[in-house]
């Protein structure tokens, strides 16, 4: 059997240098195995006559000693500290063996004086595998708690699924891990060392909204922190857009419109009155989502973090989460950037890289892609009418009605149908709603609804907030250059004449002028009568009597003030001027 064995084990070495060297270079290993014994080959020809070819069956994993190597005594104490690694405190394998080697050690101390042999401490090798023996959920929960064990262990069944865009538009706020400076970059840098230390600055939130049928990031914009009032600007730029802000080739715009559902978890500014009343006036679904399972939210999660990857972290100033992942890194000493450069930067990246890139999601395709591929196939929803989005989702405010009108941010707003709400209204202030890249007119809720209110600047027709505020710097900076420079001329103007004046009434012997009760009772006689004027009902009879001169004294007071008079015919002086020109 040696010499066919070796015939046998010659052409096998032969056929294997052979196909292993067949694609292979000049000097490749070639594998030889070592041939069976005469013993090993009848053994193999009784079992392939006793069952064929699976007797052939290699059962080398059953092969070696299988009687457990370690005392039962020290199976046991191995057994104990491998128990030990179920602790919240989270010890390590190398301190538990640490432990477990001086517990051997005494048990050995006791053995030896009572005459019995000592015990092998086991490895770390050992003890590892013992640990391993444990039940994962148990090790886990006991190590990091019930809690993030859940989230570890949540099952997976794919989550729903959406057809449409704007079927299901999942909105969320997250705190940004980047520290930013609170003025303009210009500023920043003119600063020395030690006034840049005195700046305040903040960790700023960014409110996100996607899209779940195709990924399409729908808003993107930097907040303060959570409100009502942020979820609503979010909501108003996925119905909306602004994707021509930052659109580098004028490509990346999609048709925007109504969501049919938004999904949100519980969240200060989501569930905030202001903003539930707000998706129940335009008929938009809100769906609430269980608090504390942002598995659940799997895409926005998964947003979140690339999100952080591929746009936070390239900045200077990251907070790195949390004290033990930041180490040494001083995130408030590199802070880098204002919040309204980080605005623009993040509405960059959100339009012409997140949208326009490849999405592991989506098979590889764009979300620009998947969404102009959907809205092919299905129209989305209209926005609503640009005058119910000012009523509804435009920014809120707050004023006392009065002849005038109201008074928001430094302009006049008055209609005819404010003013005879006026009486219903009282004293008490009106909500407003404004409309940011429209100034030229504001929504007014009065007790029958909601009021357009132009601005009494015709001129203000679509100039945005921005433009006004913008010019409003550039006014008050030109006029505290006027006044600085008229100052001390004005001062010395009104202390001549004051001079003068009290000159004057000491020569004649005159005290200063004081109104006796006459004077007095002719002066609220006056204004009764201006008011009973303004307020009569302009149903019922002209606002101004033209048969009564409402410039005439009483008769009784030749002293009294004299009446508003129209001066030019154009009925602008007064109260009631605003009616007669309407």
């Amino acid at each position: 059997m040696k010499k066919a064995i070796a015939r046998i084990a010659g052409r096998i070495t032969e056929v294997q240098a052979l196909r292993e060297s067949a694609d292979g270079r000049c000097g490749t290993k070639v594998t030889i195995w070592r041939p069976p014994s005469p013993r090993t080959l009848r053994r193999w020809l009784a079992a392939y006559d006793a069952f064929g070819v699976e007797g052939l069956v290699d059962w080398y994993e059953n092969s070696g000693n299988r009687k457990d190597r370690l005392d039962p005594e020290a199976r046991s104490i191995l057994a104990e500290f491998a128990a030990k690694y179920v602790d919240r405190r989270r010890p390590t394998k190398n301190q538990i063996h640490l432990d477990m080697s001086a517990e051997f050690l005494r048990v050995n101390v006791e053995r030896k004086a009572g005459g019995l042999p000592s015990l092998l401490c086991p490895s770390k090798a050992a003890l590892a595998d013992e640990i391993a023996e444990l039940d994962p959920w148990e090790t886990y929960v006991g190590r990091h708690g019930l809690d993030k064990a859940k989230k570890k262990y949540f099952p997976r069944k794919g989550g729903q699924t959406f057809y449409r865009p704007l079927e299901m538009v999942a909105m969320d706020e997250h705190r940004i891990k980047l520290v930013t400076v609170l003025i303009r970059m210009g500023v920043y840098e003119s600063l020395s060392p030690d006034m840049r230390k005195k700046v305040k600055k903040a960790r700023l939130w960014v409110s996100f909204a996607l899209d779940l049928a195709t990924r399409y990031c729908l808003a993107a914009k930097i907040v303060a922190a959570p409100s009502g009032a942020s979820a609503m600007a979010t909501l108003r730029e996925v119905i909306a857009g602004d994707d021509d802000i930052a659109d580098a080739d004028g490509d990346g715009r999609v048709e925007r419109g109504s969501p049919e559902a938004v999904a949100t978890d519980n969240g200060a500014g989501f569930i905030e009155e202001i903003f539930r009343i707000a998706l129940a006036e335009l008929e938009i679904e809100h769906v609430l989502g269980p608090a504390g399972v942002p598995q659940m939210r799997g895409a926005l999660e998964a947003f979140h973090r690339f999100f952080h990857s591929s746009f936070a972290a390239r900045f200077d100033g990251r907070t790195h989460g949390n004290v033990v992942a930041r180490g040494d890194y001083d995130a408030m000493a590199h802070a880098v950037l204002d919040p309204t450069m980080l605005n623009e930067l993040l509405q960059d990246w959100r339009v012409n890289f997140y949208n326009r890139r490849p999405h592991a999601g989506l098979g590889g395709e764009s979300p620009l892609g998947a969404w102009r591929r959907l809205a092919a196939d299905v129209d989305v929803l209209p926005p609503p009418h640009p005058t119910v989005m000012r009523h509804v989702l435009g920014r809120p405010s707050g004023a006392t009605v009065g002849n005038n009108g109201v008074r928001v941010e430094g302009l006049d707003y008055n209609s005819l149908a404010l003013q005879k709400a006026r009486p219903d209204i009282g004293n008490a202030p009106v909500p407003i709603r404004i409309e940011d890249r429209d100034r030229g007119q504001v929504s007014v809720r009065v007790p029958a609804g909601w009021l357009t209110v132009p601005c009494v600047r015709k001129e203000m027709a679509g100039v945005s907030s921005a433009q006004h505020a913008a010019g409003l710097d550039v006014l008050a900076a030109r006029n505290a250059v006027d006044a600085s420079r008229n100052e001390k001329t004005m001062l010395e103007a009104v202390r001549r004449i004051q001079s003068a004046s009290d000159e004057a009434s000491k020569r004649v012997g005159l005290s200063p002028p004081r109104p006796d009760a006459a004077a007095l009772a002719c002066i609220w006689d006056w204004q009764e009568r201006a008011f009973a004027v303004a307020e009569r009902d302009a149903d019922d009879q002209p606002f101004l009597d033209l048969d009564d001169d409402p410039t005439e004294a009483p008769v009784d007071c030749p002293n009294a003030p004299e009446m508003p008079s129209d001066r030019d015919g154009t009925g602008r002086d007064g109260a009631a001027g605003f009616f007669l020109e309407e």
